[in-house]
C-alpha cells in the first residue's frame, strides 16, 4: 500500500513537472543576443523551431522622411542583428511600410532610390558591412537607404509584405494633415496603429509559411522590423493570447471592430521581441513607448 502511494505521488509529481514545462509562461528568454547588438525584452513560445523575430527600431519620420536622433544608430544595429540571425538560417525579412506590386518591391512613400553608378558601386562592396559604412548609407540625405534595403542587397534577404496598405495610407493621410490633431483624431490614429500592429502580427506566420512552401526560404523563421511604438501593443496581444480592437466612437464607417485568435499560435510559431542596443539603453525612449517595465 505504501509502495502504491509512493508510486502515485511520483506520477503526480511527474505530471506537475511535465505540465509546468508544457504550460510554461510565455515570458521566457530562450534566445539571447550579443549585448552590443541588442536585447531580447520579451519572448513567446520561444522553444518553437519556427520563430518570428520582431525588431523594434527607429525609422525616418513618416512625413518629413528625416532621421531622428536614434535612427542611424538603430538602423545600423538592425543590420547587424539581421546579419547575426542570418547565421542561423533566417533569410526572410518583413518590414513595416514595405509594399509589393507585381512582384516588384517598392515603398508607398518612396520608390527604389535613384543611384548614380558610383553610388550603386559603393553599395555593392563587402557583405560584412562595417558599422561606419552602414551609418554612411543611412545618413545620406540624397539617397533613401535603410537597414532592410541593405540586408536585401548585401545578405540576400527575401523581402515580403505584411503591412496593410489601406490602413497604412489612412494613418499616413492623417499624419500629413497640418495642425494639432483633436481628441477624436487621436483616437482614430490609435485605432489605426493598433490595427496595423495586429495585421502585421497576424500576417507574418502566413507569409513565412508561404515563402517556405514556395521554396524561396529554407526555414520558416523570419525577421519583422517595426517602429518601437508598435511593440507594447504587439506584446499585449501575445500576453492576452487574443486580439480584440474596438473602433472608436464617431469613427468612419469602415473602421470596424476586430477580434481574432493569434495566428502565430495556430500555425505553431514563436515570437522573440528585440530592441537594438542603443534604444534599449535609452530610458527616455523606453518610457515614451511604454517598454521601460519590460527592459530589466
Amino acid at each position: 500500500m505504501k509502495a502504491r502511494m509512493r508510486s502515485g505521488a511520483f506520477v503526480t509529481a511527474l505530471f506537475i513537472a511535465v505540465a509546468a514545462a508544457v504550460f510554461a509562461p510565455a515570458f521566457c528568454f530562450a534566445f539571447t543576443l550579443p549585448a552590443n547588438l541588442g536585447k531580447v525584452i520579451y519572448s513567446w513560445n520561444a522553444k518553437s523551431p519556427r520563430i518570428i523575430y520582431v525588431i523594434g527600431t527607429s525609422h525616418k519620420d513618416a512625413v518629413a522622411m528625416k532621421n531622428g536622433p536614434d535612427t542611424v544608430k538603430s538602423q545600423t544595429e538592425v543590420y547587424k542583428i539581421g546579419q547575426y540571425l542570418a547565421q542561423s538560417g533566417v533569410h526572410l525579412l518583413l518590414p513595416e511600410g514595405f509594399f509589393q506590386s507585381s512582384g516588384t518591391a517598392l515603398n508607398e512613400k518612396i520608390a527604389a532610390p535613384a543611384q548614380t553608378p558610383a553610388q550603386a558601386q559603393a553599395m555593392d562592396t563587402d557583405k560584412n558591412l562595417p558599422g561606419k559604412t552602414i551609418a554612411k548609407f543611412v545618413s545620406n540625405p540624397n539617397v533613401y537607404v535603410n537597414a532592410e534595403m541593405l540586408l536585401e542587397k548585401h545578405l540576400g534577404f527575401i523581402l515580403a509584405q505584411v503591412e496593410d496598405l489601406n490602413l497604412y495610407q489612412k494613418e499616413l493621410g492623417i499624419l500629413e494633415q497640418s495642425g494639432q490633431p483633436d481628441y477624436f483624431t487621436m483616437l482614430d490614429l490609435q485605432y489605426l496603429q493598433r490595427m496595423r500592429t495586429a495585421r502585421m502580427l497576424q500576417k507574418a506566420p502566413e507569409v513565412a509559411d508561404k515563402e517556405c512552401s514556395d521554396g524561396l526560404i529554407k526555414t520558416n523563421g523570419a525577421i519583422m522590423t517595426v517602429g518601437l511604438a508598435h511593440l507594447k501593443e504587439l506584446i499585449g496581444f501575445l500576453e492576452k493570447g487574443h486580439i480584440n480592437i474596438e473602433a472608436p466612437l464617431f469613427a468612419p464607417a469602415d473602421y470596424r471592430d476586430y477580434s481574432a485568435g493569434l495566428k502565430v499560435s495556430r500555425l505553431g510559431y514563436g515570437v522573440v521581441v528585440i530592441v537594438p542596443a542603443g534604444l534599449a539603453s535609452d530610458r527616455a525612449v523606453l518610457q515614451a513607448t511604454g517598454l521601460a517595465a519590460l527592459n530589466k
